[in-house]
C-alpha cells in the first residue's frame, strides 16, 4: 500500500523542507503552516523526522470531513521537547506520532472540542522537569465524545513504595470535570492504551465535579504497570472495564468521589491496595484481584472534606486471591463504618480472612486512622472461601483452580468472576469473546430510520463507541491505492 503523493487533499511537511507550497516534492518546513493551510477534508502528513516547537491549533474539521494530521509512517515522526495545544478543535485526528521528552505537557486539549480522535501515539519520557505535570491533559468546558486509542504512554518515573514526593508528581492522562457545572466534560473514551511508570495514570474529574451530573466517560481495555496508582475517579457515571491493571505501589483503581460508577471484569494483580471506593451508588462486579497486600476491596468511609461515605454499593461476583496478608491487615475485603453495601456471590481465596467491619475510618491522604462509633449497614450473603471462617454470609468450600501456579484461576464453582480476567494471559479484545457477546469493535448503525448520519454529541446520541470512530476516522485509509 503506497499513498497517492499527488492528492490535492494532502499537505506534506518536512523537517528538512522549506518555502514550499505543501506538495510531497516541495514539502513545507512547519507544521504551523501547513495548520494554516488546512481546511475539512484535508490531511496534513508528517514527513520522516524530529519536529520541534510549541504548537497552537486551533482548526476543526466536520464529522463527514475531519481534518488529520498524520505521520507518513507511524513510528517514524517524533515531537521533541514540546507541546501541542488545542483550543475549541472539532472532528481532529491526530495519529502515529511519537511525543518525547516534553518538559511537562505533551497535548492539551481545552474547551469544547468534540468528536476528536487521537490514535496510536506514543509518550516517551515526557514530564522529566521537576515539578507537576499532565503528559495528555483535556480540561476547560463544553468537550464532548474525544477518543484516545492504541496508545503508550512511557513515563519517567521508576516508583517505590516508598516514594512520598508530592509535589512533582506526574500524571499520563487526566480528564477534568471541566470548569463549568453546566458544560462538563462528557462521553470520552479512553482503551487500548498502555501506561508504564507514571505516578497517576489516569485521572477522571476533579474534587469540585458536581455528583449530580453524568459524564459518560468509558475506560476500557488498557494495560497499566509500574505505575504509582492506576485509576482515580472523581466524577459520576463512570465505566472501567476490562483493565489489566500490575504491580502499582499504591491502589488500582480509586473512586473519590461521583455517583454510580461501574468497576467491571478488570484484572489487579499483586498492587499495593486494592479497590477503594468513596461515594455512593457503585457497582463492582466480575473483577479478579490477584496478590495485593492491602485490602482487595476497601468500602471507605468519610475520612475528610473531600469525600463522601461509600453507601448504596453492590460488591457481586468478584474473585480475590491472596489479598489482605500484610500484617496490618488481615482481611480480603475492608468495611469501614458509616458505609452501606450489598455484598453476594464473590470467591475469596487465601489465609487472611474475608471481610472485616471496622471501627476506624482510614485516611489514606496523611496516613492515619480515626475512631468513630457511625453504625455500618450491609448484607453479605451467598459467598464463598477456602479458609473455615465464623463470619456471617460465607460458607467454606474447597475450591480447585484449572492452574493457580500459572495465575489462571478458572474454577467449575459459580461464584466470583466469569471470563478473561481469571487467565493469566489476559484480554485482547480484537479477537476474544466476553460473555457471547458481540465484540465492540463489531460495527454498529451509523445512520438513523431517515437515513441521516448518526454523529455522537447530536442527534440526541452522546455514546461514541468504537465503530463510529473506527469507520469514519480510518487514518490507514486515507485515499490509499495499490
Amino acid at each position: 500500500m503506497t499513498i497517492d503523493t499527488s492528492n490535492p487533499d494532502f499537505i506534506w511537511v518536512s523537517p528538512e523542507g522549506s518555502d514550499g507550497d505543501g506538495s510531497w516534492e516541495r514539502p513545507f518546513e512547519s507544521i504551523k503552516t501547513a495548520i494554516d493551510k488546512a481546511e475539512p477534508g484535508k490531511s496534513i502528513i508528517l514527513k520522516q523526522g524530529t519536529y520541534t516547537g510549541d504548537l497552537t491549533i486551533e482548526i476543526s474539521g466536520s464529522p463527514e470531513r475531519p481534518v488529520r494530521i498524520i505521520a507518513e509512517k507511524d513510528g517514524t515522526v517524533e515531537i521533541a521537547n514540546s507541546c501541542w495545544f488545542l483550543y475549541d478543535t472539532s472532528d481532529l485526528i491526530i495519529s502515529g506520532l511519537t511525543f518525547k521528552d516534553s518538559p511537562t505537557g505533551a497535548l492539551s486539549v481545552v474547551g469544547s472540542c468534540n468528536r476528536n480522535l487521537f490514535q496510536s501515539l506514543r509518550f516517551s519520557n515526557c514530564g522529566s522537569t521537576d515539578r507537576a505535570s499532565c503528559t495528555m491533559y483535556f480540561g476547560g468546558t463544553g468537550g464532548e465524545c474525544n477518543l484516545i486509542e492504541n496508545c503508550v504512554f512511557e513515563g519517567p518515573v521508576q516508583h517505590t513504595s516508598s516514594r512520598t514526593d508530592k509535589k512533582h508528581n506526574i500524571v499520563a492522562l487526566m480528564i477534568s470535570g471541566g470548569s463549568d457545572t453546566f458544560q462538563t466534560l462528557k462521553n470520552y473514551v479512553v482503551r487500548k492504551n498502555r501506561f508504564s511508570n507514571y505516578d497517576f495514570s489516569l485521572l477522571v474529574g476533579s474534587h469540585d465535579s458536581p455528583s449530580d451530573k453524568q459524564y459518560g466517560h468509558i475506560i476500557e481495555y488498557n494495560t497499566i504497570s509500574n505505575c504509582k496508582t492506576g485509576i482515580i475517579v472523581r466524577c459520576s457515571d463512570i465505566l472501567i472495564k476490562g483493565n489489566k491493571i500490575e504491580n502499582c505501589s499504591g491502589s488500582p483503581v480509586t473512586i473519590e468521589s461521583g455517583a454510580g460508577c461501574i468497576i467491571e471484569s478488570n484484572r489487579m494483580i499483586e498492587c499495593q491496595g486494592g479497590i477503594q471506593i468513596h461515594d455512593f451508588g457503585h457497582s463492582i462486579i466480575n473483577n479478579c484481584i490477584i496478590r495485593c497486600k492491602d485490602s482487595g476491596i476497601d468500602v471507605c468511609g468519610k475520612s475528610s472534606s473531600l469525600n463522601v461515605a461509600a453507601s448504596n454499593l453492590f460488591i457481586e461476583n468478584n474473585t480475590c486471591i491472596d489479598c489482605g496478608l500484610d500484617e496490618n491487615t488481615g482481611f480480603t475485603i475492608r468495611i469501614e463504618p458509616g458505609t452501606t453495601s450489598i455484598i453476594r456471590k464473590n470467591l475469596l481465596f487465601g489465609k487472611s480472612k474475608p471481610y472485616s467491619i471496622t471501627e476506624s475510618i482510614r485516611d489514606l491522604r496523611k496516613n492515619e486512622v480515626e475512631e468513630t462509633a457511625l453504625e455500618t449497614h450491609h448484607h453479605i450473603s451467598d459467598n464463598i472461601c477456602n479458609e473455615p471462617a465464623a463470619l456471617d454470609g460465607f460458607s467454606v468450600r474447597e475450591i480447585v483452580f484449572l492452574n493457580s501456579e500459572s495465575d489462571d484461576f478458572q474454577n467449575e464453582t459459580g461464584y466470583g468472576a466469569q471470563g478473561w480476567m481469571l487467565r493469566a494471559e489476559g484480554f485482547n479484545p480484537d479477537v476474544d469473546e466476553y460473555s457471547g457477546e458481540t465484540d465492540y469493535l463489531e460495527a454498529s448503525i451509523l445512520e438513523d430510520e431517515e437515513g441521516e448520519l448518526i454523529i455522537p454529541g447530536k442527534n440526541g446520541v452522546g455514546n461514541p463507541f468504537a465503530s463510529f470512530y473506527s469507520e469514519m476516522f480510518d487514518t490507514e485509509s486515507v485515499n490509499e491505492e495499490e
